[in-house]
């Protein structure tokens, strides 16, 4: 039976997507790469200028307001701003954003505003789906957008409108306008952000990348997309990079004989913006190449889309775009972003893109905007981020193995969250029938492992998520989102207990495995999230049998017609009589004991 989904789902995408910074990153293997890129070593771009401590974030500004398809309710969408802190000097050679907290209620003088920077906007993955319609907090999403404002670039990681249905209808083009209304965001708050609006670039993953291709190549406004309302200068994105994307095969609105892509991206040739797709060979979700020995069938109906195909099509219209295959990785895989050679073609990219070379970095006075004039951006976050020096104190207790809970705020109106609360308390009466004293009703929707670096004792956190099980920086993990709540749980049992650093070992080699989205058990090569903890355990100790419970748990599946359709969804029957587990199983068990972080 089947507690799952209701945690991953309403997980906020802060849980939803993998991290980018890994401690294990993949070997990169011997090969002869399709480009060419190269990040010279006078470009300041190409290396940090920043710490991650050092920038300034502003969560949840409003961005802009839409009609959604599937909850059939006008929603608002908000995004999260990443930018370097504010100048001290007034013109340093690689450009200063201001801080979107401490923005200016009138104009400056342009003498004294510093140069223009460059803008990112990062768009998460998630499959469309609704349950990751928060996606900017994704670790995948936040540790793109940290890592660009770390190099100068403001970046904005935004959310959109996620309406794919239970009954498998994707109306996905709404992420590509939702995105396009980002941008024009963006361009109506340079001024305040200090952005230079000519040097825009889109970077998504999965669905995300599949949205940046659509940013790139279809039409504006985007045909039968109920339209953001946002009223700015009409700006386009310079460039786009995809991570496992496509140009995706919708059929649903083409008609009957018509070659998919000529109909949705028409746009593409060769003034369309340059594309870069890394991509894993590997990709169970995005096939690498799974329809290149028949290339002339490119987007016709009922084809899966492939990175080659891709590429292909793209090259037969003239348009400039690029693959880069990272040889053996699966479906995002976001640590290679970090390590060479793809961080050298990523960035070598982006400078060539939008034309950062060493002659154009620091604009000229001339061509810097008086900061000011605009509206002060709003906020809707917790009061205050934690400082790295206050999570680290919050943090000090927790060691390797230790288990980390996740609640997120709950709304029993809404049926995931309602899923999620039935699920979590038929667990808790498992539990008591089953002989474990449970003193709590606590309900939580997720479950990582604890991971401290052997010489620096940073906190790391191993998790499964979707797409994939991945390694997250503890900063990234423990976001200051309101009404989320965080639990530690230390493991009481001594032998369970003194296997905790092999085990979490064990959880961090399955690295890029893909997540299980329809919670099959880890034989399947597949991870959710608690399964990643039991498996990581029971290989430790060598054991074939549950760990943190005494009898076997079936997955349970509260309520029934919720499930249902979630499996349904997928063109899959609900099981039954299948061993599990899941994140309040584990927050319960006889040998784990949690306090609040």
């Amino acid at each position: 039976m089947r507690v799952w989904p209701l945690v991953v789902a309403s997980v906020l995408l802060m849980w939803c997507a993998p991290a980018v910074i890994c401690t294990i990153p993949r070997a990169p293997t011997t090969t002869t790469t399709t480009n060419t890129f190269t990040c010279p070593s006078t470009t300041p771009w190409c290396t940090d200028t920043y710490t991650t401590a050092a920038l300034n974030v502003t969560y949840d500004v409003e961005f802009g307001r839409a009609y959604d398809q599937l909850s059939r309710k006008n929603v608002t969408l908000r995004l999260d701003v990443y930018a370097p802190p504010p100048s001290t000097g007034g013109g340093e050679s690689t450009g200063t954003a201001p801080s979107t907290s401490t923005l200016p209620s009138s104009p400056q003088s342009p003498r004294s505003a510093p140069p223009l920077r460059p803008a990112v906007v990062v768009i998460h993955g998630g499959g469309w789906h609704p349950a990751t319609f928060t996606g900017k907090s994704s670790s995948v999403s936040v540790g793109i957008a940290q890592a660009f404002a770390r190099r100068g670039f403001v970046a904005l990681s935004i959310e959109y409108r996620c309406d794919r249905g239970f009954g498998g209808s994707t109306l996905w083009t709404d992420a590509v306008s939702d995105s396009r209304a980002a941008v024009q965001w963006l361009a109506a708050h340079a001024d305040e952000l200090g952005v230079d609006t000519t040097r825009i670039l889109a970077m998504g993953s999965s669905a995300g990348a599949i949205t940046v291709a659509g940013l790139c190549y279809m039409p504006d406004p985007v045909p039968s997309t109920p339209q953001p309302s946002v009223q700015s200068p009409s700006v386009g994105i310079r460039a786009g990079v995809s991570v496992s994307g496509c140009l995706f095969n919708d059929t649903t609105s083409v008609p009957s004989g018509q070659h998919v892509w000529n109909h949705l991206y028409a746009a593409v040739g060769p003034d369309s913006p340059p594309y870069l797709d890394m991509h894993g060979t590997a990709d169970p979700v995005v096939p690498y190449a799974n329809a290149s020995a028949r290339p002339q069938t490119f987007g016709r109906r009922n084809e899966s889309c492939s990175a080659t195909d891709t590429q292909a099509f793209l090259a037969s219209r003239g348009a400039p775009s690029y693959l880069e295959p990272i040889p053996d990785a699966g479906h995002v895989p976001a640590a290679d972003l970090y390590v060479a050679p793809w961080n050298i073609t990523l960035w070598g990219f982006v400078i060539q893109a939008l034309d950062l070379q060493p002659a154009s970095v620091g604009l000229p006075a001339t061509a810097t905007r008086a900061r000011g004039g605009g509206a002060d951006l709003a906020r809707r976050a917790a009061p205050g981020d934690p400082s790295a020096a206050s999570l680290r104190e919050r943090t000090a207790a927790i060691n390797t193995g230790d288990l980390l809970f996740v609640r997120p705020p709950l709304n029993d109106q809404i049926g995931i969250d309602a899923g999620i609360l039935d699920t979590g308390n038929a667990t808790i009466w498992w539990l008591r029938e089953h002989g474990v004293e449970v003193d709590s009703n606590l309900t939580v929707t997720h479950v990582a492992m604890a991971m401290r670096d052997q010489t620096t004792g940073e906190l790391l956190v191993v998790q499964a998520i979707p797409p994939a099980v991945t390694t997250t920086p503890a900063d990234v993990f423990f976001q200051n989102i309101t009404g989320v709540e965080y639990f530690h749980g230390v493991i009481t049992d001594p032998a369970v207990r003194s296997a905790g650093r092999a085990a979490t070992s064990i959880a961090a080699q399955q690295f890029g495995k893909p997540y299980a989205d329809a919670f099959q058990p880890p034989s399947s090569g597949k991870f959710y999230c608690s399964s990643l903890v039991e498996y990581a355990y029971q290989h430790a100790l060598s054991r074939s049998d549950p760990v943190f419970t005494q009898q076997t748990f079936d997955l349970l599946f509260v309520p029934l017609d919720f499930w249902e359709k979630y499996y349904a969804s997928m063109n899959l029957t609900l099981p039954t009589n299948e061993p599990g587990s899941n994140p309040t199983l584990l927050l319960h068990s006889a040998i784990v004991n949690f306090t609040k972080i």
